[in-house]
Formats: C-alpha cells, sequence, structure tokens
C-alpha cells in the first residue's frame, strides 16, 4: 500500500481468524483457510504478485502429521516435506505466467537431497531471478535457528519455454551480514539457471568456484564405473550376527558377555576359521567414519534356516568385489570391499565396478 498499489489489489490469508478485524481495517481483502489445503480451479493462474514467509513446519509437526494423507495428495509428486517448500508450490501454482513470488524461508530447500524434486519443479516452471542468503540471526529473537534465504522467482512453465529458463541470468548473493546490504550486496554473482542442472540433485548453490562446477559438467560421472546398491536385512542381528575372533567386535563382545548370565542370550563370537565351511559369510554392517580400509569384524549366520528369514534384495551381486561407504557417518567413509562379502541394508551402501 506504502507502494502505491491500490487496495482492492491485495489479498491477505491466513488460517488464524484472529487477523481478520486488524487486516480489514486496511480495507484489503483477508481470506481465513488453509492456504495448503484450499486449492479449486480458480486458484490456479490467478495472482500478479506472491509475497510470504510461510511457517517452517516439518513432517513430525501436528498440523503435518494430522493432514499427511491430504498434503500427500497434492503435493505427494513434488516430495516436499516441509510446509514452507509446499508453500513454494502452492504459490506457483496461484501465480500467473509472468507472475512473481518472493519468499524469505529456510536455505535447507538449495541443498538437502530431499528437496530435489522441489528444485526440479523451480527449474521447469521459474525463472530464478534471485537468491540472497539473508543473516543467520535474523529470526533470533523469535528462537528460530533457521539460516534464511530469500528467493525471488518469475512464473515461466511449458516446454516451450525451456530455453528461456536456461539461459535466464541470475543474481546469486552469498551470505550477507545484516538487512542493510540488501540493496547493496557486497558480493553478487551472475549465473546461468542451466548450471543449476550440473550438480547431483539439482543443487542450488551460492558461493561456489566456478573450477568446482567446471569439474562436474566435464568430468565422467561415478555412475559410469560403480554401481550402488542396498544390501540386506536380518531382521534380528543378535540372532544371526556374529563378531569374528582377535577384532575390535571380538573384545567389545567379550566385555558385554561378562555382564550377561543367560548363555543364549550372549552376544556370538565366532572362528575366523568358521568362515570357510559356507556356514558362515563375511558381513558389513557397522557404519562409522573409517576410512579406506577395515578388518571385517562381523559375519552372519548362512545355514538354511537362517537365510529363510533374512530379506535379501534380488539382483544385488553380493560376494563381488568392491567399495562399501557407510550410510551413517559425517564425512565419506568409503572401504575396501573383498570377494564374498554381504553387507546390511541400514548402514552401508554397496558399490560394485
Amino acid at each position: 500500500m506504502e507502494s502505491g498499489i491500490s487496495k482492492n489489489q491485495i489479498t491477505a490469508f491466513d488460517i488464524d481468524s484472529s487477523f481478520e478485524t486488524e487486516i480489514k481495517q486496511l480495507d484489503i481483502c483477508f481470506k481465513e483457510h488453509d492456504t495448503l489445503l484450499s486449492l479449486f480451479p480458480n486458484s490456479y493462474n490467478e495472482f500478479d504478485f506472491i509475497l510470504g514467509n510461510p511457517p517452517y513446519l516439518n513432517k513430525a509437526s501436528n498440523y503435518v502429521r494430522m493432514n499427511r494423507a491430504k498434503l500427500n495428495k497434492i503435493y505427494g509428486k513434488i516430495n516436499a516435506h516441509e510446509t514452507y517448500a509446499m508453500f513454494i508450490v502452492n504459490s506457483i501454482w496461484r501465480l500467473k505466467e509472468g507472475g512473481k513470488l518472493g519468499f524469505i524461508t529456510s536455505d535447507s530447500f538449495l541443498t538437502l537431497s530431499t528437496h530435489r524434486k522441489l528444485r526440479r519443479f523451480i527449474l521447469n516452471n521459474c525463472l530464478i531471478n534471485e537468491i540472497l542468503l539473508a543473516p543467520k540471526n535474523l529470526f533470533s529473537n523469535q528462537n528460530v535457528s533457521t539460516s534464511p534465504a530469500i528467493i525471488i522467482l518469475t512464473k515461466c512453465s511449458g516446454k516451450k519455454n525451456k530455453v528461456i529458463r536456461n539461459n535466464n541470468p541470475m543474481r546469486i548473493i552469498p551470505r550477507v551480514n545484516n538487512e542493510q546490504d540488501y540493496q547493496s550486496p557486497p558480493d553478487v554473482k551472475e549465473i546461468k539457471q542451466i548450471k543449476y542442472n550440473s550438480l547431483p540433485f539439482n543443487i542450488f548453490y551460492v558461493d561456489v568456484d566456478e573450477e568446482v562446477i567446471k569439474l562436474f559438467e566435464e568430468s565422467p560421472k561415478l555412475k559410469e564405473y560403480l554401481q550402488g546398491f542396498i544390501g540386506m536385512h536380518t531382521h534380528n542381528n543378535r540372532k544371526y550376527i556374529a563378531a569374528i575372533e582377535d577384532t575390535e567386535l571380538d573384545l567389545i563382545f567379550k566385555k558385554r558377555n561378562v555382564k550377561i548370565s543367560n548363555s543364549n542370550k550372549k552376544y556370538k563370537i565366532i572362528q575366523r576359521e568358521a568362515l570357510k565351511t559356507g556356514k558362515w559369510k563375511p558381513y558389513l554392517k557397522r557404519g562409522g567414519s573409517d576410512q579406506y580400509y577395515r578388518p571385517i569384524m562381523e559375519a552372519i549366520d548362512w545355514t538354511n534356516e537362517a537365510i529363510k528369514n533374512y530379506d535379501i534384495p534380488k539382483n544385488v551381486p553380493f560376494e563381488k568385489e568392491g567399495i562399501i561407504i557407510s550410510g551413517v557417518s559425517s564425512r565419506l567413509a568409503a572401504r575396501y570391499m573383498p570377494g564374498g562379502c554381504y553387507w546390511d541394508s541400514n548402514k552401508s551402501i554397496g558399490f560394485i565396478i
């Protein structure tokens, strides 16, 4: 309104009816409803501009749990886990072609793999005009620790506009220290939108050296040399997994067994020679950050009776030589995997040449 926009052109949406009186005193339109669930045929292609600071609720929130089925029906193909991500999608649908969206949200959607479908949705439907990383402490007085980002988009959907989207020059602004930097940021990068197709999962990178991007664009892809496979599941590791003698795990199990009086509940330890009988197979389970090499510490019961209880994925080339990568490490933990091994579905991923 201060910018000269006519009051009858402005609509405010909120799920909380307590704002209605205050907002209607401004003589603008107020609609009290759940914006995420209130999508009707006339909701699409309705607005020229949409501005917002949407709620940052994750899948553990009461709202998402109560409305999971409805939200999944509307936003499931985008796989947006947080409400702010659903609001981005919802608002792009509501924009007219050429309309603009301006949101301040968590910056997690820029890089997290769980938001890769959201990023692809944006790339397929919008020009990214600007991404600005706002001050980290922007909402600290509201006890919100999320690192915020401001994103400005222009709706430009359809296959016919793909070339326009790819050649769109984006303004990318790394983290600023204060709100005064918004108008004249100390560092501005201009990147063509097609560059966001270079990195895995279409990561919306902000502060990456051009040399790194060239590596992703020009280097051969790992998938040309290795293929990754999830492992198997025993359903009862205590019963079917054993430590191999003279390993670190052997010592751990022995200490635990000292405290256990019932012999049926003790952790199993087998001699290394048992691996030659075929009744036990080397098993790679433990996560951790050990890199490059670690002796095999675990074995899995490979008798016919035991195998009946396992979930073993088909078409996985178990027992082939390869690399095992931990799935629960804060850094890359890739280790050599000799032939003859099986691996767990939870803590590790097997890669075969």
